[in-house]
């Protein structure tokens, strides 16, 4: 009696725990790892088992990707199921990790549900540090080589600046904010920088004092060869807005 009671409200079911092989991706990469089913009090059926990438932004979390594991899978009481899985970390997804230090302000993880016919399930989350693809990595140490001082970063739904036929609408949008260096002073209090990666190159968007200024794509050939420090400090000069100039170095 009381098994049936605690089942009617999905107390004493099934629950997840998930390891992964490495917390650390990059976007386009493959993330793998092991779900453990453990059995609860009573035998039960999992209608589905699911896997997703999630970003946190504010009070809700933005779904990258989701794949059901499994499906109508039995887990007998007391029981422990190993279930393995792969997801591919989207081009879109934020970067989390510099240097494989997590950044504040922006937070993925893998999120696992434990779905049940009737009550409801239990929900695991692990987190990820997402570092960044090498074509954004080369921007960003650019950024730092020219004495840009990194102020912060944050993540929202993607405006309709970036829709272009090269690239797949991104679900997210995420802005990397600069103090400029000293050349800059008195002519731009901030810069901002957004990097949307995928196999077919990058697309960059600077802007100066929240007014976007620049869009630049750069294709896959030019990412490796392309001398980085002088191109930024060309698009960060270009994002100075018309007719104010940089001062002397």
């Amino acid at each position: 009696m009381f098994k049936r009671m605690l089942s009617a409200w999905g107390v004493g079911g099934p629950t997840a725990e998930t390891t992964l092989t490495s917390p650390h991706t990059t976007p386009g990469q493959v993330l793998s790892g092991e779900v453990r089913l453990r059995g609860g009090v009573f035998d039960a059926e999992v209608a589905q088992l699911v896997l997703s990438l999630v970003v946190a932004t504010g009070n809700e979390d933005v779904e990258l990707v989701r794949v059901i594991a499994r499906q109508g899978l039995a887990v007998p009481a007391g029981s422990v199921l190993p279930v393995h899985f792969q997801l591919r970390t989207p081009w879109e997804t934020p970067i989390t990790a510099l240097g494989g230090a997590p950044l504040p302000g922006v937070s993925v993880g893998v999120r696992t549900e434990v779905v049940l016919d009737g009550p409801p399930g239990r929900v695991d989350r692990r987190v990820v540090l997402t570092g960044p693809a090498p074509s954004q990595e080369r921007v960003l140490d650019a950024f730092d080589y020219l004495g840009f001082r990194f102020q912060g970063t944050g993540v929202g739904q993607a405006p309709g600046a970036l829709r272009e036929p090269a690239l797949r609408d991104p679900a997210l949008h995420q802005e990397f904010r600069f103090l400029p260096p000293s050349r800059f002073a008195g002519v731009v209090d901030e810069i901002a920088l957004t990097l949307v990666a995928d196999a077919d190159g990058l697309l960059v968007l600077i802007g100066a004092d929240q007014r976007r200024t620049g869009r630049f794509r750069v294709s896959p050939e030019a990412a490796g060869t392309t001398d980085w420090n002088s191109l930024v400090e060309l698009w960060a000069a270009q994002a100075v807005p018309s007719g104010r100039g940089a001062g002397p170095r």
